[in-house]
């Protein structure tokens, strides 16, 4: 069977796992893509599921009493309770250090730390001083940690543009060249994940923290689609903050953040709540929203921010993390770079038009209640 027919198995599997999808019009869809096509550019018709039934059940409006710091701990305990081998992917950002902090403050057994390079790209600001970390990490808490350095090669990504044609488009949600973050083709195309030989080993991902709106004076919880398809098509990710095996500590987060905003003193709006949950922000205002989230950093320059801002900014062919593999691929397989343009041509001329737009849009999961604001002010 080949990858690409792998790939469809994986991804039309609405049962057990993956009860999270798109939906239109009684149809489920594992693409976004797909999913604005069937939907000819009336965004009503398309919904985004994401086990609904699970946060359906939870009171939004009661904050859970127990403190971040203990959610964060018995999150741990469940998932050292529930897997034999357990690896932390880890950048050194607020996510991913607050999660290992907890396995080694509370001598939490931790099996291996993995740490990625780009071949093609260089993110030696947040790879290097993160390996640094870890290494200590396994020196001075727990020796028997396995550090693991995989490197994204500029050969390995550009082979799921050759392998699925023009057709990637419908697979990847993240529609651009090598963005790293696609974990599930990651683990399919890349030469190091391929050959992992701790098959048994679940990879936890720390992404990421609430997703608020704010209407009408009343705050909201949501899940956008963009933080969840991963974990659902790859069979080693798992999420831990926002999971619906272990809901307190996404709701947690939730109060954290209504908390946060409501401390500020000023009027709030929905414009001012999206800017905070992003790196746009800057990195003194990210810094502070994060610390109330219960969040810990390595000690990283603020320039990193700066960094990551620039390095996502850009369309779908010039983002900095990308225009280094559209070149290669241009120069040593026009093939591979003819199916990334026919894709994007597509996306471009045929799907986003119908919308009125020129990016490809977020789809959010249903909203939740949490409470109305102390002032009530709205945009």
């Amino acid at each position: 069977m080949s990858t690409k027919q792998n790939i469809d198995n994986d991804l039309r599997d609405f049962s057990g796992k993956n009860e999270s999808y798109y939906e239109v019009k009684g149809k489920k869809f594992s693409s976004k893509i797909r999913a604005l096509e069937e939907a000819g550019g009336d965004y009503n018709k398309i919904t985004f599921k994401w086990f609904d039934s699970i946060w359906d059940s939870v009171d939004w409006s009661q904050e859970p009493k127990k403190t971040f710091q203990q959610l964060v701990k018995e999150r741990c305990l469940q998932l050292r309770e529930k897997h034999d081998h357990i690896s932390l992917l880890y950048s050194g950002g607020y996510d991913s250090h607050t999660i290992l902090t907890c396995f080694l403050q509370n001598k939490i057994r931790l099996d291996r730390i993995i740490v990625f390079r780009k071949d093609y790209y260089d993110n030696s600001y947040d790879s290097e001083p993160s390996l640094r970390f870890a290494m200590d990490a396994k020196k001075y808490y727990q020796p028997w940690l396995q550090i693991w350095n995989p490197v994204f090669g500029q050969k390995d990504l550009p082979s799921i543009y050759n392998s699925l044609g023009e057709e990637w488009i419908y697979y990847t949600n993240q529609f651009i060249m090598g963005k790293s973050q696609t974990y599930h083709l990651i683990e399919k195309f890349n030469k190091e994940f391929r050959n992992d030989n701790i098959k048994k080993s679940i990879y936890i991902h720390g992404t990421d923290k609430p997703c608020l709106d704010f209407f009408d004076g009343k705050y909201y919880a949501r899940m956008n689609d963009g933080r969840s398809l991963d974990y659902l098509y790859s069979n080693k990710i798992i999420p831990f903050y926002y999971s619906h095996d272990f809901v307190d500590l996404y709701i947690k987060q939730c109060w954290l953040a209504v908390n946060y905003y409501e401390a500020l003193g000023k009027n709030i709006t929905n414009s001012i709540i999206h800017q905070t949950q992003s790196t746009m922000c800057g990195g003194q205002n990210y810094r502070k929203y994060n610390l109330a989230l219960g969040r810990q950093c390595l000690p990283l320059p603020q320039s990193l921010y700066k960094s990551y801002s620039i390095d996502w900014a850009g369309d779908i062919e010039d983002k900095k993390e990308s225009i280094n593999l559209v070149n290669y691929s241009k120069k040593h397989d026009i093939n591979i770079y003819k199916n990334f343009k026919k894709g994007v041509s597509i996306i471009k001329e045929k799907i986003l038009p119908l919308y009125g737009i020129t990016k490809i849009p977020t789809i959010l999961a249903k909203e939740y209640f949490i409470k109305e604001a102390k002032i009530k002010n709205h945009d």
